[in-house]
């Protein structure tokens, strides 16, 4: 029996391309022999069926399963992997009569998150006639794979480090910028794919964790960007929320809000072994923002209601399959995404997603479209 994804919303098929994006301009902090990489990862309506299926991340599948058994699975489990269904075809023709498309980035979580995690929010986006570029910040996803099979993960350290480095968010927010600059080379090269396919007077950013604190930030300093949504992130440093003067939505786990109001700083930071100076900052920070949140209506804030920080990823639906409901022993993917039904859940997150690109982005009402 096959596991698939929720169905898609929008009124558009979807397919699924990669591109491998050199930055000439900076060196790698990480390996200063070499240019600064990253893989991009672009969803966008295609000439498909709007339903079709997909094996789910099906360039990963034998080491997905590698790993899984390392970890201790049961081999007879590992059979569900191959039963999980997406809906974007890979490498599919791009639909060009109703091009170009809005543009939304999306950057992903710090360390643990990789591109692929967030397939049902990326896909469902792009089926409203968006395309979604998510990028791999490389030496800050879990794991990332360059063609002729390179692969890159972060270096050990990052793992035990207690107080966050700003220089990481500085590198990520060049990140997004290298790529925004890319996607405009695309657009204006004849041989290119996506030629005159996007439209980059309406670009909108949405990420998780601190992918959604890049998001923030980017809304503040570059003006390509006209709307954001940061998906549980905190905010670091001394963020000048008063200067935000686009839309913008915070969407937080429960989880996440319950943890933050129960606890003392001194209790988070010795629970998540952090930088109690840090956390200090990061509490003001939040503090200053929803202050400000009631002094404007273009940045609001809505909490979901029974998930963890990573129920915004594809563990919210992956959490109902057989080989981790069976072995929570192992890794227990309610407690990390929380008891919130999947695909209710996913659906709920998506219509706030493209509710809000929407009306900000395509400048479509909920009223309009109805």
């Amino acid at each position: 029996m096959i596991f698939e994804f929720p169905q898609l919303k929008g009124s558009y098929g979807i397919g699924i391309t990669k591109r491998h994006l050199i930055d000439e301009g900076r060196k790698e902090s990480h390996n200063p022999e070499a240019q600064r990489e990253l893989m991009a990862f672009i969803w966008y309506p295609a000439n498909v069926d709007k339903n079709s299926l997909a094996p789910y991340r099906q360039d990963e599948i034998e080491e997905t399963k590698t790993t899984l058994k390392q970890m201790g699975y049961p081999e007879q489990d590992l059979n569900d992997i191959d039963k999980i269904y997406s809906h974007a075809v890979v490498n599919a023709n791009l639909l060009t009569k109703n091009a170009p498309y809005p543009v939304i980035l999306f950057s992903h979580g710090y360390l643990s998150g990789m591109p692929k995690m967030y397939t049902a929010a990326c896909e469902e986006v792009a089926s409203h006639g968006y395309i979604v570029v998510s990028i791999a910040h490389t030496y800050f996803t879990a794991s990332v794979t360059f063609p002729g099979g390179r692969i890159i993960k972060p270096v050990a350290e990052k793992y035990t480090q207690t107080r966050f480095p700003e220089e990481d968010l500085k590198t990520w927010i060049e990140d997004v910028k290298f790529v925004l600059d890319s996607l405009n080379k695309m657009n204006n090269d004849k041989n290119d794919q996506f030629y005159k396919s996007f439209d980059l007077d309406r670009i909108g950013m949405f990420g998780h964790s601190l992918g959604g604190t890049v998001a923030f930030e980017l809304c503040l300093n570059d003006q390509r960007i006209k709307a954001g949504i940061n998906l549980d992130g905190f905010i670091w440093g001394d963020t000048k929320a008063n200067d935000l003067n686009k839309p913008f939505l915070f969407m937080l786990a429960q989880g996440s809000v319950d943890h933050f109001e129960a606890m003392t700083d001194e209790e988070v930071a010795s629970k998540y072994s952090v930088d109690i100076e840090q956390q200090k900052e990061t509490r003001k920070n939040f503090e200053k923002i929803y202050k400000h949140l009631k002094q404007t209506d273009l940045i609001k804030s809505v909490v979901i209601p029974n998930i963890n920080h990573f129920g915004f990823t594809d563990f919210l639906l992956l959490k109902e399959l057989p080989i981790y409901k069976n072995n929570k022993n192992i890794s227990d993917y309610i407690a990390i995404a929380g008891s919130a039904d999947g695909y209710k859940t996913m659906n709920l997150i998506n219509e706030y997603i493209v509710g809000f690109f929407d009306k900000y982005i395509k400048n479509i009402s909920i009223n309009e479209k109805e």
